[in-house]
């Protein structure tokens, strides 16, 4: 009864989220994926929705990221410190719920303790992250359901690897 394009376009997307709702492999897609959904992931955008979500380590994987072993802005301890924080709130962002970690990296006059407390908690550190991203396939581009399904254990293997 109202044929303004907006609703039009309104009732579309309802019926595409019921569609994907009522099948069991699309809901299992979509719980899957949530958390990149959400944050903006899209197979078009990709490389982008990665950049925008994650923190970059690898270029903190080098001695030469820092110099020296003091507390300057780029000595050891402050560099990795902030690498930590950035790690932390990724995480805060992207997770359901309450992420404790310690974020005190400290410095060349910590205690032992403190610092063999930050390692462990870091050391069984889990990501709540999913990188859907950085999937081989978008399995919303199959076009049918034994296709998808071969995409999707082709994904599956590959995160296993």
């Amino acid at each position: 009864k109202n044929p303004s394009e907006s609703a039009v376009e309104t009732f579309r997307l309802i019926q595409q989220a019921y569609e994907v709702l009522s099948d069991p492999q699309e809901r299992q897609w979509y719980d899957d994926h949530r958390d990149a959904i959400l944050a903006g992931w899209s197979a078009s955008s990709q490389a982008d929705a990665a950049s925008a979500i994650l923190f970059d380590v690898v270029p903190y994987m080098h001695p030469g990221c820092y110099s020296g072993y003091d507390t300057s802005e780029r000595g050891f301890y402050r560099v990795y410190s902030n690498v930590f924080q950035e790690i932390f709130q990724t995480e805060q962002r992207s997770d359901s719920g309450d992420v404790q970690l310690p974020t005190d990296f400290g410095d060349d006059a910590s205690d032992w303790s403190s610092v063999q407390s930050f390692y462990q908690s870091w050391e069984s550190f889990v990501s709540q992250l999913n990188f859907a991203w950085e999937d081989k396939y978008d399995v919303t581009e199959a076009p049918n359901r034994r296709i998808r399904r071969l995409m999707e254990e082709d994904n599956k293997k590959a995160r296993r690897n």
